[in-house]
């Protein structure tokens, strides 16, 4: 059974294509992500990536144990006379179920350091949208005069035009 990144719990559509630009494209891939990997991701902070792995893994386990436990109900012989009996009982539980990993605990060093490749990142998103917003007006300024530049060209026009006219008048 395929599992997609919206079967995570608190992944909708949206985080799921913000985790799949940044090359997560299952869950077992953000099971097996470092939190450090998910903090660089926007909107993703310690907590929140520490949440989704452990979701990640718990959804992998689920589906294993689904899986496991469809497997042996197809392979199981029909019984309808005979009794369980308790060895048969007790040894219900799947045994191939990865257990999932634990989330890994981040020290305050790893988080100061996280927060400031945050911060510097940060920086340079809004030093770069500045320079697209300079650009941007640098353009619509530019494209301002070539208009005032064209309709002076066609007043001139208009007038030579209005004085010639005047002239084979006369």
């Amino acid at each position: 059974m395929s599992s997609t990144l919206t079967d995570i719990s608190g992944v909708g559509p949206d985080k799921a294509k913000l985790l799949m630009e940044h090359g997560l494209m299952s869950p077992s891939e953000i099971a097996g992500a470092a939190i450090e990997r998910l903090c660089a991701i926007p909107g993703f902070g310690v907590i929140r990536a520490g949440k989704l792995i452990k979701a990640a893994n718990e959804l992998l386990t689920v589906t294993t144990e689904n899986a496991a436990t469809a497997t042996k109900a197809a392979t199981r012989p029909h019984r309808t006379t005979q009794k369980p009996t308790p060895e048969s009982t007790t040894g219900n539980k799947p045994t191939n179920v990865t257990k999932p990993e634990k989330v890994k605990k981040v020290t305050k060093k790893e988080q100061e350091k996280l927060k400031k490749a945050k911060k510097v990142a940060a920086k340079k998103e809004k030093k770069e949208k500045k320079a697209a917003a300079k650009k941007a007006a640098a353009k619509k300024e530019k494209k301002a005069a070539a208009k005032k530049a064209a309709a002076k060209k066609a007043k001139k026009a208009k007038k030579a035009k209005k004085a010639k006219s005047k002239k084979n008048k006369k």
